[in-house]
């Protein structure tokens, strides 16, 4: 399977919330630099190696970039401890 970078973060808190929701559309991807980027605590280190990049399957480009244009939904759950 081939995945391709669909985004670069500068902290590891965005990229796992993005990831998350990808996944929760079982959209298949992963983290790249995430562990070499949770090393360095300095966001200007971070973004010397580029971020932590979120790769994506490549037949799932076009899928993942439409959820992550549209805005996270609450779960019922969710929005009733609101």
């Amino acid at each position: 399977m081939d995945f391709v970078l669909l985004q670069t973060f500068d902290n590891y808190i965005d990229a796992h919330i993005v990831k998350g929701r990808l996944e929760a559309e079982d959209i298949i991807c992963w983290l790249k630099d995430e562990h070499l980027s949770a090393l360095i605590v300095d966001p200007v280190f971070v973004s010397v190696i580029a971020g932590i990049k979120l790769m994506v399957a490549k037949d799932d480009v076009e899928r993942a970039t439409e959820i992550l244009q549209e805005p996270p939904q609450l779960s019922e759950e969710e929005g009733e401890s609101l």
